[in-house]
C-alpha cells in the first residue's frame, strides 16, 4: 500500500469521519437536521475510542448520523444548552440551589440501607 492509498480498514473510516467532523465543528456550534434550534457542542464517545460532536443537553440523536448534525456559526439558542458548564451563552454564576436534606429535626427516623448477606 502506497503513502496516498486511501486507509479503507474499519479503522481507517473510523479516524476520517472522526477527523472531517473534527474540522467541520471546531469552534462552531450545531444545528440537528433543519429544527433550526442551535445547540452547543461537546465531545461524546464513539466507536474505535474516536470522538464525535453532539448537543452539550444531551438531546438525542436518532442513530448517530454524523450527517444530521450541521455546524454553525449562529449563537446557540437552546435552554438546556444554555444552563449548562459547556453552553457558550451559561449565565455567569448560575448555580442549582441547595437542598436540605436534614431530617433530624423533622422528626423523621435516619434510613439505613439494607445489606448484603454472603450464603
Amino acid at each position: 500500500m502506497s503513502a496516498s492509498a486511501p486507509d479503507d480498514s474499519l479503522a481507517g473510516v473510523l479516524a476520517s469521519v472522526a477527523s472531517a467532523a473534527a474540522t467541520r465543528f471546531r469552534g462552531r456550534n450545531l444545528m440537528i437536521r433543519t429544527r433550526g434550534t442551535v445547540h452547543a457542542v461537546m465531545w461524546a464517545p464513539w466507536m474505535g475510542g474516536w470522538e464525535l460532536p453532539a448537543p452539550a443537553c444531551h438531546v438525542g440523536v436518532f442513530g448517530w448520523v454524523v450527517d444530521d448534525l450541521h455546524p454553525t456559526a449562529d449563537p446557540v439558542t437552546c435552554k438546556l444548552c444554555l444552563r449548562g458548564n459547556g453552553g457558550a451563552g451559561a449565565r455567569a454564576g448560575a448555580q442549582q440551589l441547595a437542598l436540605d436534606l436534614d431530617t433530624a429535626d423533622a422528626g423523621a427516623e435516619p434510613v439505613t440501607p439494607p445489606t448484603s448477606s454472603s450464603g
